[in-house]
């Protein structure tokens, strides 16, 4: 092979590993943080993407940005149930495509979650003890997801953080660290939620700390399986929407934060590789 025409391919071959690398390597970001601009005080309902879900379509209390007692900053996403009695329903908002992300053929994290959330009791006005929580989910997937974490009974003498999985097949709640005494949790308090979803695997953990009092993270202590499929995009991407999920008493949610392999656009290698060629055609020699 002449030297040209042995430069040629080492270039072909090192812009298509450049293009394969690359097409799952590249990281984003997006932070959600209830701030002004965009967001201003009051229902959340059709600020900057938010939505109701079709499964709650009519709220049963207020949920709206505000300014008192923020988790962070200037404003939260604030949720009291005014609804009376105890029925099963809900104030479940989501955001559409929040982040696109991709497979990298590892054990590591393909997508990593943080927010921050409390969660109070109103069970001394018939709304019942703190119910809230966040959910990770396929686009347009209409609340089934297999990646959620929720404050349960705030406020009560049974008082735990859950997490969604597979139990033998079958969809169920965990408590965190395995044990209701492991998974409880001070009403009120800010927590901080790290969410590592690895799609290769269909597994994900978790971890939390109490931001209020500022202890260190602790990990639930086991991976948990996906308790329904996440199906993948056409391409073999995922779309992420972020559910904000909130049942009884009072709760707020803010600094949502999500990052993950983000895929290169294949014109970008395209463009790439076509440049390289033409540069390497118009040579004589290397």
């Amino acid at each position: 092979m002449s030297r040209p025409m042995a430069c040629k391919f080492c270039f072909s071959a090192f812009v298509a590993g450049l293009c394969f690398v690359g097409s799952v390597r590249r990281t984003a970001a997006v932070t959600v943080d209830f701030e002004s601009p965009p967001y201003t005080t009051g229902a959340i309902a059709s600020q900057d993407g938010w939505a109701a879900t079709a499964y709650f379509p009519t709220p049963n209390g207020t949920l709206d940005v505000s300014t008192t007692n923020p988790l962070a900053g200037g404003q939260s996403l604030s949720y009291t149930r005014t609804e009376a009695g105890l029925a099963g329903d809900g104030s479940d908002v989501f955001k559409n495509n929040v982040l696109t992300v991709a497979k990298d053929g590892t054990p590591a994290a393909d997508l990593s979650a943080t927010f921050l959330i409390s969660s109070t009791s109103l069970s001394a006005q018939g709304m019942g003890f703190g119910v809230d929580g966040l959910f990770l989910s396929p686009d347009g997937a209409n609340g089934v997801t297999p990646i959620g974490v929720r404050l349960n009974n705030a406020g009560s003498t049974i008082p735990s953080i859950e997490i969604f999985a597979d139990f033998g097949g079958s969809p169920a709640w965990f408590y965190f660290g395995g044990t209701l005494a492991a998974a409880a949790f001070p009403e009120n308090d800010s927590l901080e939620f790290k969410i590592d979803v690895d799609f290769d695997s269909s597994t994900y953990e978790v971890a939390y700390r109490d931001a209020t009092t500022n202890t260190p993270f602790v990990s639930s202590g086991s991976t948990r399986g996906f308790a329904v499929p996440y199906p993948a995009n056409s391409n073999g991407t995922f779309d992420v929407d972020v559910i904000a999920a909130f049942r009884f008493g009072a709760g707020k949610i803010d600094n949502i934060s999500l990052s993950g392999n983000v895929p290169e656009p294949a014109g970008l290698c395209l463009l790439v590789s076509g440049l390289l060629s033409v540069s390497l055609v118009s040579r004589k020699s290397c």
